[in-house]
């Protein structure tokens, strides 16, 4: 993973499934996760960390991410049936994006403070 200089306003952790799709047809969903930690207020290098989801340990998914601290989630998929859960555990989803882990949490986070720079 290569590592970009981002400036956010609040520190978050970013969660984008290693395979792009956050569920995998016939295997249900994904258990590897490229976790970006998005400092807040400063700039920093961007890091991913590789979380792995055990559901025989965790079986909700929506939970686990929260409990690892997981505020976003950015995944190709187009649909995602369990929007709503991740909603209720606080957590935002960006669908249908392509590309690069760091390249998506990159643009995410520019998008952000392009948004609050306007103000």
């Amino acid at each position: 993973m290569g590592s970009q200089n981002l400036r956010t306003k609040s520190g978050e952790k970013i969660a984008v499934p290693y395979y792009g799709a956050l569920v995998r047809p016939k295997s249900g969903f994904e258990s590897l996760y490229l976790v970006a930690d998005v400092a807040a207020g400063t700039t920093t290098a961007l890091q991913f960390e590789v979380c792995v989801w055990d559901k025989n340990r965790r079986p909700k998914i929506a939970e686990w991410l929260q409990e690892i601290g997981v505020k976003g989630v950015i995944c190709s998929d187009e649909k995602v049936e369990m929007e709503e859960l991740l909603a209720c555990e606080g957590i935002w989803l960006e669908k249908g994006k392509m590309g690069d882990a760091t390249d998506l949490v990159a643009m995410y986070v520019n998008s952000i403070n392009s948004i609050g720079n306007i103000n």
